[in-house]
């Protein structure tokens, strides 16, 4: 795929034998890859030239540059779904939160994987003659990304896209239908993640939510997730950002649709799914981290949430 070529370095140069690697291993879509640099999956996936599709489940064992080549007319969506490490995610040599979206045209995006980093991503890039009626996107904000020039840096985590992500992730699982299934999916979250664009294009994510309030409330809410254990009360949140309750309340239900509580409780069990996915905490560690007073309230409610009980989840 030319449009969406993976280099690798390390600190002493090029690494050619990776990018033959991928494409000797390519079966169906799905490479496994295991070598002194890299381990785990890459999925890839194509419609015709007008959509590629790329899934990251891998492991840093030697700090990695990775460069990603778009081409001139697509639009390349970058989501850093789930990075664990105890060291920055650099993007041009910046620090980055890893919730962060990357959303660019026409300029190659490098980024820095620290060693010992395990690292779940999604690289979506769509073409303009994938809308085969172009008057369909005109004074849209994806006409607007077809213009830019530089990239674009979004913050705009949400449950919604973070339970899109890992279904995504997911249907890795299917071997016979996984090409449909990760077409379907990538074209899911990006309607989703560009109507979610297209509220903040305009710096008024409602019609009545002022940028002041914007900002307040995209701090609340990294407050709000700083330790899922302990969250603070509403009330805390409000003095924090400067604001008063019934107007945090208001303004968070505006901007991501539903109240401060249930975005908390939806967050708390998309990341408990990620950690026994990955076996990263076990069903007690999860619930512990996410504040449950009980083993039993946590499994109900991650079953009412999710369609499946944790224990199930850790056989997969």
């Amino acid at each position: 795929m030319k449009s969406i070529d993976l280099l690798g370095y390390n600190n002493s140069g090029l690494i050619k034998s990776i990018k033959s690697e991928l494409l000797a291993n390519d079966e169906d879509g799905f490479i496994r890859i295991n070598n002194s640099i890299i381990e785990g999956t890459i999925s890839h996936y194509s419609l015709a030239n007008l959509l590629h599709i790329r899934v990251n489940n891998i492991h840093i064992k030697e700090t990695f540059k990775v460069n990603f080549h778009p081409d001139k007319d697509m639009i390349s969506c970058y989501f850093f779904y789930d990075i664990q490490t105890n060291q920055p995610l650099l993007i041009s040599n910046e620090p980055i939160n890893h919730d962060i979206l990357c959303v660019k045209n026409n300029t190659p995006l490098c980024y820095t994987l620290p060693k010992n980093t395990t690292a779940k991503s999604i690289l979506i890039a769509i073409s303009k003659d994938f809308y085969d009626d172009q008057s369909l996107i005109k004074n849209t904000i994806i006409e607007k990304l077809f213009a830019l020039e530089d990239l674009c840096l979004f913050q705009m985590e949400t449950p919604q896209i973070m339970a899109l992500c890992r279904k995504l992730f997911d249907v890795q699982k299917s071997k016979a239908l996984r090409n449909y299934l990760s077409i379907g999916t990538s074209i899911e979250l990006l309607g989703y993640f560009f109507e979610l664009l297209d509220k903040r294009d305009n710096n008024i994510p409602t019609s009545t939510l002022k940028e002041h309030n914007f900002q307040k409330v995209m701090k609340a809410r990294t407050l709000l997730l700083h330790d899922l254990k302990n969250p603070p009360m509403i009330e805390d949140l409000a003095i924090k950002v400067s604001s008063s309750s019934s107007q945090l309340r208001k303004h968070f239900k505006e901007l991501f649709g539903q109240s401060i509580y249930q975005y908390y409780k939806i967050y708390k069990l998309e990341m408990s799914y990620m950690w026994l996915q990955g076996g990263i905490s076990t069903i007690k560690e999860a619930a512990i981290r996410t504040g449950y007073s009980s083993y039993s309230k946590f499994s109900a409610e991650f079953k009412k949430h999710h369609g499946i009980s944790p224990s199930a989840i850790q056989i997969l």
